[in-house]
């Protein structure tokens, strides 16, 4: 299905379960992270936490250093931009990924929800004030 042009940015599946192994192990640190210092109560941590999950995994996608296969994520770029500004030729992998997009439209709005209340205030606010107080 895919062009000669775009079949030698597609990695292996060897190559694609290293890359998703690296981001279940930075997400899944920064969670254990996220419920340790919500566990100490130590806020101020909690807070900027989610930030910096949803920051590194952007970060760790789009950086423009040779690591991780940096072509193909190069082309998974111009692709999201080919579909994003749709004025040129369409190819299978800009169908395919705005069909992922689509998919993703929920979880996309939930993901926008969540970072809007993350930079707009307190999101931990409950657990620094306690529900209820001893009289």
């Amino acid at each position: 299905c895919f062009s000669a042009r775009d079949r030698r940015y597609l990695l292996p599946g060897e190559d694609i379960q290293w890359f998703a192994t690296i981001l279940v192990s930075y997400t899944m640190t920064i969670a254990a992270l996220f419920c340790w210092a919500a566990w100490s109560s130590a806020v101020m941590a909690a807070e900027v936490l989610p930030l910096l999950l949803y920051s590194g995994l952007v970060m760790i996608v789009l950086m423009p250093l040779p690591l991780l296969h940096r072509a193909s994520r190069q082309f998974f770029a111009t692709t999201c931009t080919r579909v994003l500004l749709p004025a040129q030729e369409v190819s299978w992998a800009d169908f395919l990924l705005a069909d992922i997009f689509c998919s993703l439209s929920k979880s996309s709005a939930d993901f926008t929800s969540a970072v809007c209340h993350l930079a707009t205030g307190p999101v931990m606010q409950s657990l620094a004030t306690p529900k209820w107080s001893p009289v």
